[in-house]
């Protein structure tokens, strides 16, 4: 049996992370690997014990491996840049790593995990890239194939440009998963092999285990037909916040939403730990306006299943559409243009209307009216026709 091994699995804080872990873990099983992940979080961190914990719950067979250093986003500035820096030591071979080397050797081919990660504008972003693709530099010196599973970008700058051709440069499959990042990607790097896919969430099939926890914790609770509503606040990779006049666009949408619908049922869902403060001021707010309650889960299968008892999800978290799409629930995006490409690129196409708040002058009802949500046979005919495209050959 074929051995692959992944850098990196995600955390538990947010869903949409994990998602994209569950949804690897699917794929290359389903192809014949055997599967090994490094985490992205060292041994002294308590979130590599919960993400191990958590993947090996549904996936027992899969090994998890302590990460070489940590790219913990909560650490301070002073530790963050230090633990990057750490990349940039060993990429240059002043710290070598004997046992990496011995788990690269030790595997038939590797893969970078799928995300939002091709993308670099500042000194901290040129360090986290130095540091995140130490291990696939040397699995590439080492004679590894090398693939990149479904990535988005974002801003790239010329130092960015620089550092990332070379981390690129000579991987057997870069997959994309949406088509404005594959068109931006292939314009700054013509020659890397770029191929257009769809994101690794959209592997995540239904589980037994996901359906017995949603019917314990949330099957007396949840009404069918109700509209699932996904706040974020936060900048693009959940570092830092949105400005004020962003953020305030997209709660003013979501609240005219639910001024146009008074007579739904709605449930605020917190799936990232990041949206828990935001989720709750606008719950506070909004309460009054219709039947409205609130729930927190970070695990991506389980919001599968509520998302599947949904009429409707109206996120501002891409993860929240994708889990909802791959249940059939049809799907409204409210986006800030600072979260990258990702969230227009996967919601277009799939046939799901979306608002930009920085750029679209239309109010979100202007914007259904337009571009009504896709019903669920033609969500579910896009999905199957993407997933049967996905293949790694060429070993």
């Amino acid at each position: 049996m074929k051995r692959a091994l992944v850098f990196y699995l995600y955390g538990t804080k947010n869903a949409g992370d994990m998602a994209i872990c569950t949804g690897a873990a699917e794929m290359l099983k389903n192809q014949g690997f055997t599967i090994t992940m490094v985490s992205r979080f060292s041994e002294h961190e308590n979130e590599y014990l919960r993400s191990k914990e958590y993947i090996q719950s549904y996936y027992p067979d899969i090994q998890v491996i302590p990460g070489p250093f940590s790219f913990e986003r909560n650490f301070s500035k002073i530790r963050k840049l230090g633990s990057y820096a750490q990349g940039l030591l060993k990429i240059t071979g002043i710290l070598p790593e004997k046992e990496l080397k011995k788990l690269i050797a030790e595997h038939d081919c590797i893969f970078f995990n799928g995300g939002n990660l091709l993308r670099g504008k500042t000194a901290a972003d040129y360090l986290r890239l130095a540091a995140l693709f130490y291990p696939i530099e040397l699995a590439k010196r080492m004679g590894k194939p090398v693939w990149c599973l479904p990535q988005s970008s974002a801003d790239v700058s010329k130092t960015g440009r620089f550092l990332l051709s070379r981390y690129l440069d000579g991987m057997k499959m870069l997959y994309v998963r949406e088509e404005l990042s594959y068109n931006y990607l292939k314009s700054l790097f013509p020659k890397v092999p770029f191929t257009k896919s769809t994101d690794l969430a959209f592997f995540c099939s239904d589980t037994n285990q996901a359906k017995n926890i949603y019917t314990a914790k949330y099957a007396k609770m949840l009404e069918k037909g109700s509209t699932a509503l996904v706040l974020r606040g936060s900048g693009i990779g959940d570092i830092g916040q949105l400005d004020n006049e962003t953020r305030d666009r997209l709660l003013d949408e979501m609240e005219l939403y639910i001024k146009a619908h008074p007579e739904k049922h709605y449930w605020i869902i917190v799936q990232t730990l990041k949206d828990r403060d935001i989720a709750k001021m606008f719950y506070e707010k909004v309460r009054g306006t219709a039947d409205i309650h609130m729930i927190e889960d970070h695990d991506p299968l389980v919001l599968r299943e509520i998302y599947r008892r949904m009429e409707l999800t109206l996120t501002m978290r891409l993860h929240a559409g994708i889990l909802s799409l791959s249940a059939l629930t049809p799907v409204i995006g409210l986006f800030s243009e600072k979260w990258g490409l990702k969230n227009p690129g996967i919601l277009s196409h799939y046939g799901m209307p979306y608002l930009i708040a920085e750029k679209d002058s239309r109010n979100i009802n202007r914007v259904i009216e337009e571009t009504p949500p896709g019903n669920p046979e033609m969500i579910q005919e896009r999905i199957a026709s993407e997933l049967r495209k996905f293949h790694i050959t060429g070993m």
